[in-house]
Order: C-alpha cells, then structure tokens, then sequence
C-alpha cells in the first residue's frame, strides 16, 4: 500500500512538473516575440505582445514602469495610466516603489493635459513624503 502512495506521488510530482515546463515556455516565447517586435520598430506588436505578457510577470514592477513610460513617450497616455494605476492597484507595494509610481502617473497626467489630478497627486506626494 505504502509503495502505491509514493508511485502516485512520484507521478504527480512528474505531471507537476512537466506543466509547469509548459507554462514558462510559453510565457518566454510571448516575451521573446515582444522584444523581438521592439528591436524591429514595431512599436504596436510590442507593446501588445508584451502587456499580454506582463499579466504573468505581475511581480515585475520595473518593466510595469518601463512600459508606462514607453506608451507616454508614444502618446499613448491613455494607455500608460491604466499601466500605472494597476501598478498602484497592488496591495504589496513599499512605500518607495508607491512613490514613483505615483511620480509616473502624475506624470501622465500632467502630459495628458489632467493638470488637476496631476496636481492633486503631487499635493498628496508632498504631504506623504516631506523633506
């Protein structure tokens, strides 16, 4: 009985495994097709391929930012803000990374012409983060 309970674990660690194996190399071809498209200036397959990708690279808070900053760069602003604020949906983020991310909405915000929501969330940088 005992050698049956470990067979099934064996093959479940296997199973287990062979999944997870799967799930990544798909999730790196998806990222290797989106630099791909960006390295041949093909700034739209991009950033498609690669705001599919960051849904399952949700920890990786820099390449959040970075493609934020490349949809403002573009004029793209509607897109970098909702980049940014489902950043700062996130519950687990320090204060730190909070702050610049709010930096970088205020940003979009004062680019889009919002100049009163990019004021307010300076208002409320400051007051959170005096010198």
């Amino acid at each position: 009985m005992e050698s049956w309970i470990l067979w099934l674990l064996f093959v479940f660690a296997i199973a287990a495994g062979w999944w997870l194996g799967r799930r990544e190399r798909k999730q790196s071809r998806s990222l290797e097709l989106g630099l791909r498209h960006l390295l041949n200036d093909q700034h739209d397959q991009a950033v498609a391929a690669l705001v599919g990708e960051l849904e399952f690279l949700s920890d990786n808070v820099e390449t959040h930012l970075a493609l934020g900053g490349l949809l403002r760069r573009r004029g793209e602003l509607a897109k970098a803000v909702v980049v940014h604020e489902s950043i700062l949906s996130r519950a687990r983020l320090d204060t730190k990374t909070r702050h610049q991310v709010q930096i970088e909405l205020a940003r979009d915000y004062l680019q889009a012409g919002l100049l009163d929501r990019a004021e307010a969330l300076s208002i409320q940088l400051a007051r959170e983060n005096p010198r």
